[in-house]
């Protein structure tokens, strides 16, 4: 009883920080822009060329609109386990069309728990925004939580995102 308690807090508590946040779309308008192969590989050689400026070998994951896996690279020097959080970071930047590493600490952990792990709160996700609309994200891991940000900035930015 306590669980389904626990997750219907849960749940209303993310609702209501997707809700309350600044949406700048809606999901009809998210999903009239596609990532194409040309603008993956701009994503990931950009991500790619950040990544040895500041001398860290990263995962790094590029989903569509709907979390689907479009693109992974992992560099040399990644963690293992930086190729399951560079996905997350990519699959949870694309649900809630923001940035990661923002949700408040009790709500992230809960949020990870229940959705074993394919929602994260580490730093280093960030969408992917086309013509003012959320076409994708990207995900790095292996660095710090900045590192990793850095890296997914970086990736998103060479298609065109501000």
């Amino acid at each position: 009883m306590k669980r389904v308690v626990l997750l219907t807090l849960v749940s209303f508590a993310l609702i209501t920080y997707i809700i309350i946040g600044k949406i700048e779309s809606t999901w009809a308008e998210t999903t009239s822009i596609k990532l194409t192969e040309e603008d993956v590989v701009k994503i990931l050689d950009a991500a790619q060329k950040k990544a040895r400026e500041i001398g860290v070998g990263m995962s790094i994951t590029v989903v569509d609109e709907g979390g689907n896996l479009l693109g992974f690279i992992r560099m040399d020097g990644a963690f293992l386990h930086s190729i399951h959080t560079s996905y997350s970071k990519a699959y949870t930047a694309v649900s809630i069309r923001r940035p990661t590493g923002n949700f408040p600490p009790p709500v992230s952990e809960e949020i990870s728990s229940i959705t074993n792990g394919r929602f994260t709160n580490l730093k280093g996700g960030m969408p992917i925004i086309m013509n003012g609309k959320v076409a994708g994200a990207v995900g790095s891991g292996s660095g710090t939580g900045e590192q990793d940000e850095m890296v997914s900035k970086a990736g998103a930015e060479a298609i065109g995102q501000k």
